[in-house]
């Protein structure tokens, strides 16, 4: 049977107090990884029925919002909206996913947090608000997987995204190449064999300079190679984890002490700390929520292809968007910092990172932070990465329009599974000359009378992923 753009696997089915509401008219639904909460508007265009669901579903009415019968988010609606001429009435929705109770709600006292975890003190906040039932999780697997329909394959779990493997060691020259597998774990494994149970080959291309200190690294997955374009040689000669002393993860790890303020939002208290351990919390499809990081490491799930001269495409791309401004880049981050004390003395700490694309562009854009927390060189040179990635995530963009919601996957037999967010694709566009491996940051889900069914997803470049400051 043919697959019809707009319905079966396409269907936005918007459930309301468990009553399954078929979006007919038109919506708009984003989810995004960086951009949270999660949220849709729709319009249901029932006219004859309009005192009868504004009656129903009032603001508050708990919703689950499904693409093909597949969970995507729940939340509250917040908005329930009429408007129309006389017999013509059109009833339309809005809401956000539970995310948006955190970012509701400001703190109405002072209090300190001592010893606490990270999960520990999102749990806390979660509590405050009335969702201390909620479960917090360390990593969105679970949550790829229902959201996309098919089982998508994760090569590690991550702390951190920013986690070279130890190179080896150079053999005299520049260049040294080699082929490594992963467990389940994240770990190198001799036998060729991941937890999967088929070889996924990872060629690491390592780069060196004359004192023959690794400064870049390119790695190959599945035939498709991604460059690292930032340099230096601190942090790719070590492995930058978060490991703390409950469980290994990095919502685990524990901090000293933290204050929350009054009248600061639940949402910005949180984020602000937990922005130095590179962590961000979104919410899961079933309303539980993840304390993790956007995760790389992944077998792709999509091959996105764009041929010059064929108007016929493996996943119907409509449009494509591409800017590289470099007026919001720089080609070198340079932080300082300070350490030391009384006893010792103070002594100033420096780290900087280089961006290979800007120096091979001739362009000089160099960018100097101070930092008093900046302690470590260590700690100097992964805040100069950090930054650095945060004005990438600034200045390049990479869109694409689908017709439709769903995609053929690169699982066996090609099942269709629904574009999403958190979940990295094989991109091959003759158009635009760009090739390689990226990550599905966003999906903005959409129907009207004009375009019809459309999915329009941000892809960005693994090297541009880095959150935190401290290791």
């Amino acid at each position: 049977m043919a697959f019809a753009i707009g319905a079966g696997d396409d269907a936005v089915t918007l459930r309301l107090n468990g009553d399954d509401l078929r979006v007919a008219e038109s919506y708009e639904v984003k989810m995004s990884m960086l951009e949270c909460p999660n949220a849709f508007n729709v319009r249901l265009g029932h006219g004859g029925l309009a005192k009868t669901l504004l009656a129903k579903y009032p603001k508050g009415t708990r919703f689950d919002l499904l693409i093909g019968g597949r969970p995507q988010f729940s939340g509250r609606v917040d908005a329930p909206r009429a408007s129309g001429e006389t017999g013509a009435t059109e009833v339309s929705f809005r809401g956000r996913d539970w995310l948006s109770v955190l970012c509701d709600d400001e703190i109405t006292d002072v209090r300190s947090y001592v010893d606490v975890s990270y999960a520990d003190l999102v749990t806390k906040q979660l509590g405050e608000v009335g969702l201390s039932d909620r479960l917090v999780y360390a990593d969105n697997l679970a949550t790829r997987k229902i959201r996309s329909g098919v089982g998508v394959r994760s090569i590690s779990e991550p702390g951190k995204t920013d986690s070279p493997n130890t190179p080896p060691s150079p053999p005299g020259g520049k260049l040294r190449t080699v082929t490594v597998t992963y467990d389940k774990n994240g770990q190198i494994v001799p036998n060729g064999t991941n937890q999967f149970g088929t070889a996924i080959p990872v060629e690491i291309t390592w780069t060196y300079d004359s004192a023959n200190n690794p400064i870049a690294q390119a790695y190959t997955v599945g035939g498709v190679t991604t460059k690292t374009r930032f340099a230096t040689s601190q942090t790719l000669g070590r492995r930058g984890t978060l490991a703390g002393e409950q469980g290994g993860t990095a919502a685990a790890k524990v901090v000293n002490c933290v204050h929350s303020q009054v009248g600061d939002r639940r949402i910005h208290f949180l984020r602000k700390n937990l922005d130095h351990a590179g962590l961000i919390l979104f919410a899961s499809e079933a309303g539980d929520f993840v304390l993790g990081v956007p995760n790389t490491q992944q077998a792709p799930l999509f091959r996105f292809v764009r041929q010059r001269g064929t108007s016929a495409n493996a996943v119907n791309i409509t449009a494509a968007e591409w800017d590289d401004d470099s007026s919001k880049q720089f080609s070198e981050c340079i932080v300082h910092g300070r350490n030391g004390g009384k006893k010792m003395g103070r002594r100033k700490v420096q780290g900087h990172f280089v961006n290979l694309d800007a120096y091979e562009a001739g362009g000089v854009q160099r960018r100097v932070f101070r930092d008093t927390n900046v302690v470590t060189e260590a700690d100097a040179t992964f805040y100069a990465r950090r930054k650095m990635a945060e004005a990438a995530r600034e200045g390049w963009h990479l869109t694409y329009t689908f017709a439709g919601h769903t995609a053929p996957s690169l699982l066996p037999g090609s099942p269709r599974a629904v574009l999403t967010m958190d979940t990295m694709c094989e991109v091959f566009d003759d158009e635009l000359g760009i090739y390689g491996l990226f990550y599905i940051e966003s999906c903005t889900y959409a129907q009207s009378g004009t375009s019809g069914t459309t999915t329009k997803v941000r892809l960005m470049r693994p090297d541009d992923l880095v959150f935190g400051v401290d290791e």
